[in-house]
């Protein structure tokens, strides 16, 4: 999703394919509704279908969540 729009149906195959971990479809609508919720990311209808992309908040929460991964894994 950092790199532009995404169909929700087909994101638990992009999770997959680049992280090795599969959520079900239903998880997968619950955490964008919420990330929605939060305004971390939008949505837009084109067509009949709904996709979403990273707003500028969700931009700076993701970054800032980076930065706290890097530190705990340097004192692992």
């Amino acid at each position: 999703m950092c790199s532009g729009k995404v169909y929700a149906y087909v994101l638990p195959d992009e999770m997959e394919r680049k992280f090795g971990f599969r959520p079900s479809k239903l998880m997968a609508y619950f955490v964008l509704y919420k990330l929605e919720d939060e305004r971390l990311i939008s949505a837009k209808f084109v067509d009949r279908r709904k996709y979403y992309e990273i707003t500028s908040k969700g931009r700076a929460a993701l970054s800032e969540a980076k930065s706290i991964l890097l530190s705990l894994s340097r004192k692992l």
